[in-house]
């Protein structure tokens, strides 16, 4: 792994640990909770940055495929309406504009992905702790 890679994956991280306490601050930070709700409170904490990292990861993908590019298009065909703008393109046809597009595009890199199926697992770990406890008082 790479220097940039670490990188990333440290600040896709950082979101996500930073998400989690949110979700725990507004939850009043484990105030009058026994231990099967710590846990509780644990998994939906790591539950939030697990979707929305996850819906990060599939978005940015959706983009590098081009998937966005009749949006674009569409708006930018717009914006060429307007008399101050500059209308370099505006006569190219959607062809065009998506090959044009095509080469400014990287490969989709998958970090903020590997992050959220981390911190799904994490969520995973603490809801299977969640109800082994719950099993427990029940018995």
């Amino acid at each position: 792994m790479d220097r940039s890679t670490g990188k990333k994956i440290a600040l896709y991280a950082s979101i996500g640990l930073v998400t989690a306490f949110a979700v725990v601050a507004l939850r009043g930070f484990f105030e009058g909770l026994d231990v099967q709700g710590v846990f509780a409170l644990l998994s939906d904490a790591f539950l939030v940055p697990a979707v929305l990292l996850a819906g990060f990861s599939a978005l940015s993908w959706m983009k590098r495929g081009g998937e966005y590019d009749a949006l674009g298009y569409g708006a930018a065909q717009l914006k060429y309406r307007l008399p101050f703008v500059d209308k370099t393109h505006m006569s190219e046809g959607f062809y065009d504009y998506r090959t044009r597009k095509a080469k400014d595009r990287g490969a989709w890199e998958p970090y903020a992905l590997w992050v959220a199926g981390a911190f799904g697992a994490l969520m995973l770990l603490c809801l299977g702790i969640y109800f082994i406890l719950g099993a427990g008082v029940a018995a």
